[in-house]
């Protein structure tokens, strides 16, 4: 579940990732989100919500081994797209995102419209899970009841801190209700698409709900941080 990103709980991870430099371990990637509704105080929260998907993914592309087991699950390395279909392509994973160019279709980059990669938003209340393949209840695009709108996803920014010897790199996407109702939206996650299929990475419960007022719009900032030892 993702927990409020307090001052405190930011200086915890900070001496998280100095015990690991002086142990000569690779730190560890911090994931955060910042939602905002219209102009209102932003809401800052620590993801913590990789799924197996992720783990997988990062682990083959790291390893460059092919497929290990038949299945998605505990000592397997094969994807699951959000739609249930089990990835388990003979070589090595990698994506071609084009984020930097403003490409979509591939990656995190999903074009207008498209709720099936990117920043993602539903109303699923199920509690997270590391074997989710999709969110509880996915929010469709539209402008109909229980719908908003999905906007491009923003260019994601990426900088190097020099101070913290991280980079730091932020995706945006923006979601407007024009329903005629409200939309609770209890649940955020993050789409990858990889070859042909949408593979979820993230999924995050929110506690309390985001009450989404007809002709608000809510602003979403996934950022990744990648400190170096």
């Amino acid at each position: 579940m993702a927990i409020l990103l307090t001052g405190e709980l930011e200086n915890e991870i900070n001496e998280l990732i100095i015990a690991h430099r002086k142990l000569d371990i690779p730190p560890p990637m911090v994931a955060k989100w910042n939602l905002q509704i219209d102009n209102k105080d932003p809401i800052r929260l620590l993801s913590q919500s990789w799924v197996r998907n992720a783990y997988n993914y990062c682990t083959r592309f790291w390893g460059q081994f092919d497929s290990v087991g038949d299945d998605y699950g505990p000592g397997t390395t094969d994807l699951r797209s959000t739609t249930g279909n089990r990835a388990d392509i003979n070589s090595p994973l990698y994506v071609k995102s084009d984020a930097m160019g403003g490409g979509f279709g591939n990656g995190y980059m999903g074009a207008t419209g498209d709720a099936s990669r990117g920043i993602v938003v539903g109303t699923g209340i199920g509690a997270e899970s590391f074997e989710s393949y999709s969110l509880g209840s996915l929010i469709t695009h539209g402008v109909g009841s229980g719908q908003v709108s999905y906007s491009d996803t923003d260019i994601p920014v990426l900088s190097w801190d020099g101070i913290n010897d991280k980079f730091v790199c932020t995706y945006t996407r923006r979601f407007l209700n024009n329903s005629g109702d409200t939309i609770t939206i209890n649940e955020i996650g993050l789409i990858s698409h990889l070859g042909n299929n949408p593979y979820l990475f993230a999924r995050d419960v929110l506690s309390p709900a985001i009450d989404l007022l007809d002709t608000q719009q809510l602003t979403v900032d996934y950022t990744l941080e990648f400190p170096y030892p």
